[in-house]
């Protein structure tokens, strides 16, 4: 179990609240997006001092964008979004760059109102959440870090949690029932719980970039994937590096890189919790705290929001007294075995 901060300037109490959100990111909007619409009280806090603008992750699967639908979005998602419809694969032979398919974004086998790929980049997809929430009367608490907890004889309320306002220094307790971990794949939350990982290390490496370019590339509205690629080292600029690199994937195809919005290299380590939640089912953990994808096709962030639709539904339902606490189990059950 976490120990409080050594650095405690002033200590208060809080009010109690049944849920308790640690991390702003996919997980924690979709988790707050879904107890608020069910009307239960929560608190959202990050360590951030500022919400992502843009970058990270990009692309939104159909079943995500049903989970906007229900969750009243789907004109935000048409606000914000380009609609992917279709993805080329290329490869090269003797040198040469061939197509070798291109097939549309649709699941074949699942039939679905949305047959395309939403993109934007995280920022949207974050400030759609944060205006819903404050619609709702709910905002993201920053910076605020989650410390620990400890167990207490409240019935109601089983659990104190300990949170620190990184700009005052002021640390709170605040009685609580539940704290749902979506505070990434270095959770402090996981880590009060002791939670062991199994880890695949990879020498994988990736490297994303969202970029304004000027190509005459067949395939430039398409997803594009490339059959080989090599790892990306230079001492360059960044569009120096970036442009070396799509020119040599590209060519006999032009491709000049005007301006770079963002870039990010990934090394790639597939991880899976032991467990996602403490034995009393009053803890979880949700998306990177308890398991880590390659970020191939948006696989981490779709599998992260997810993960709090398929717990939060179940949670507002047992605190509103309409299922039983049993229910909770099925969290595990069902997203640990989807994400192996």
């Amino acid at each position: 179990m976490a120990q409080p901060s050594k650095e405690i300037h002033s200590f208060s109490k809080g009010s109690p609240t049944p849920v308790l959100i640690v991390g702003a990111g996919p997980a924690g909007f979709m988790a707050g997006a879904t107890l608020s619409l069910y009307g239960i009280p929560l608190r959202i806090i990050d360590k951030r001092p500022s919400p992502i603008q843009r970058g990270h992750a990009s692309g939104l699967q159909p079943r995500t964008a049903e989970i906007f639908h229900s969750l009243g979005l789907p004109h935000e998602l048409a606000r914000y979004s380009n609609k992917m419809t279709e993805t080329s694969f290329w490869f090269r032979e003797n040198g040469e760059l061939k197509r070798s398919k291109h097939s549309p974004e649709k699941d074949i086998f699942n039939p679905t109102n949305y047959p395309h790929v939403n993109i934007m980049h995280q920022g949207h997809t974050e400030r759609i959440f944060v205006e819903d929430l404050s619609s709702r009367g709910v905002e993201v608490e920053r910076p605020v870090e989650f410390v620990g907890f400890e167990t207490s004889e409240h019935e109601e309320f089983p659990l104190n949690v300990r949170l620190k306002n990184l700009v005052s220094a002021m640390v709170e307790e605040v009685p609580v029932k539940h704290v749902l971990g979506c505070d990434g794949g270095r959770s402090t939350v996981r880590k009060s719980l002791k939670i062991e990982s199994s880890v695949h290390q990879t020498s994988d490496s990736w490297a994303v970039a969202e970029v304004f370019a000027a190509t005459n590339f067949l395939d430039a509205r398409r997803r594009k994937y490339e059959g080989k690629g090599s790892e990306l080292t230079n001492d360059k600029t960044v569009i120096g590096i970036l442009t070396d690199r799509a020119k040599s994937l590209l060519h006999p195809f032009k491709i000049e890189i005007k301006e770079v919005e963002s870039v990010r290299m990934y090394h790639i380590a597939q991880r899976i919790a032991d467990c996602f939640c403490d034995v009393d089912d009053r803890v979880f953990i949700l998306g990177d705290a308890c398991h880590a994808h390659s970020p191939k096709a948006g696989r981490g962030m779709n599998v992260r929001m997810n993960d709090a639709y398929d717990l939060t539904w179940k949670l507002a339902l047992t605190l509103r007294g309409r299922a039983k606490p049993s229910l909770l189990q099925t969290y595990q059950t069902e997203r640990q075995y989807t994400t192996r």
